[in-house]
């Protein structure tokens, strides 16, 4: 048996291993991670489990595994029937990330801004019941991280959207993408390249990475004529590289000092991300009206409270 661990906002792992019979280089499939029990009031009793199986790819062997994740982090095993250890040589892990489908339809309007709001309550409603956790510094970790992520996805669903719907704005991208300025096509390759051509925009796009503002502003501003204020953005990047230190670094900056996440650090976060993106939801719709996350804040106490108040049939 092997035992390893993982960062606890991991939403797969896969596992390189060496087989212990026949010593073949083995590769998992993507396995899902339980997220925490959110409910539960300490770290042991948040622990949700997941088990699978693994058949060797040469000699067949049977290797069971199992995935923990808890506010505390993730740890699992992975075992066979053999005496010898398995010498586990790499764990990919895939964050926690809201993936896109190939099927998804981003020429449909939806409220990408109202799921946005919605995601910022949720937090704050866990942070609310989270008062009176023993451990809770993993869950802030988790918090902080998953706050990056709710910007991303605003930042990554919008951009595709404006550009997919409208052949002007689509236009627009084609011409001034600085990726495609050394993509060269063949002639007799163009009526190919033209047919999938959505589908090539729209890969490209997601395989962007929206936290890195530095790529993203620059798009923003030149296809949809947004711009990313300046102070905001530096803060932003701050806390995007503290995210960096919990995703990556297991919560330790580089020399290895552990990083300590509190409520405040949380909702420092929750309001600066808020601020970033209803600057740019404003731009994008002049009309709406933005809510003060003050109000957000106080919709996720009232959620709470109702909760509190129900009462169970048992």
């Amino acid at each position: 048996m092997s035992d390893f661990n993982f960062n606890l906002i991991a939403s797969s792992i896969s596992i390189k291993f060496t087989c212990p019979f026949c010593n073949e280089e083995n590769e998992t499939d993507g396995y899902y991670v339980p997220e925490p029990d959110y409910s539960a009031e300490t770290g042991h009793e948040s622990t949700n489990s997941e088990y699978y199986e693994h058949n060797c790819i040469k000699c067949d062997e049977l290797f069971n595994i199992e995935l923990h994740n808890s506010y505390n982090g993730g740890y699992g095993q992975i075992e066979s029937d053999s005496d010898n250890g398995i010498d586990i040589n790499d764990i990919d892990i895939e964050e926690y990330y809201n993936d896109f489908y190939d099927d998804y339809d981003y020429n449909t309007e939806v409220g990408y801004y109202e799921d946005f709001k919605r995601e910022i309550v949720e937090i704050y409603s866990i942070l609310e019941n989270s008062k009176n956790l023993i451990h809770k510094n993993s869950l802030h970790k988790m918090l902080y991280a998953h706050t990056i992520t709710i910007m991303e996805t605003y930042l990554s669903d919008t951009l595709i959207q404006k550009i997919l719907s409208s052949k002007e704005i689509k236009r627009k991208f084609i011409e001034n993408y600085t990726d495609y300025d050394t993509k060269k096509i063949c002639f007799k390759d163009i009526l190919s390249e033209l047919e999938k051509l959505e589908k090539t925009i729209k890969t490209d796009l997601q395989e962007l990475i929206y936290h890195n503002l530095g790529k993203i502003k620059p798009i923003y501003k030149a296809i949809l004529d947004i711009e990313f204020g300046k102070d905001e953005t530096s803060q932003i990047m701050q806390c995007v590289n503290k995210r960096h230190h919990i995703v990556h670094r297991n919560g330790k900056d580089k020399d290895n000092n552990p990083i300590q996440i509190y409520i405040e650090d949380v909702e420092d976060v929750l309001e600066k991300v808020y601020n970033f993106i209803s600057n740019i939801e404003q731009q994008i719709s002049p009309s709406i009206e933005i809510e003060d996350i003050k109000s957000l804040k106080k919709s996720a106490i009232i959620i709470k409270e109702a909760i509190n108040d129900i009462e169970l049939p048992f």
